[in-house]
């Protein structure tokens, strides 16, 4: 049902972070902890992030973060439970 949108967004994130290294500036902002939050997800939701180079090497430089630590193991139990 909502599959077109997700791919569009998809794709104006993966063009927005075309030749940058985070959403917003040179560093790492709420920004990009919340847009991970989401894109995250996008695999499990059926969505190849191979089709999007930008955004999985984005990706891949949030999880490199110091402190990273996947939702799994960052939110509490209980939240995942009622989501």
């Amino acid at each position: 049902m909502w599959a077109s949108e997700g791919r569009q967004a998809l794709a104006v994130l993966d063009g927005h972070l075309k030749g940058r290294d985070f959403v917003v500036g040179e560093a790492p902002t709420m920004a990009d902890v919340d847009l991970y939050g989401v894109a995250c997800y996008a695999e499990a939701g059926g969505f190849e992030l191979a089709d999007h180079p930008s955004l999985r090497a984005w990706m891949d430089r949030v999880e490199a973060l110091p402190g990273f630590g996947p939702p799994e193991t960052v939110v509490p139990r209980e939240t995942r439970l009622t989501a």
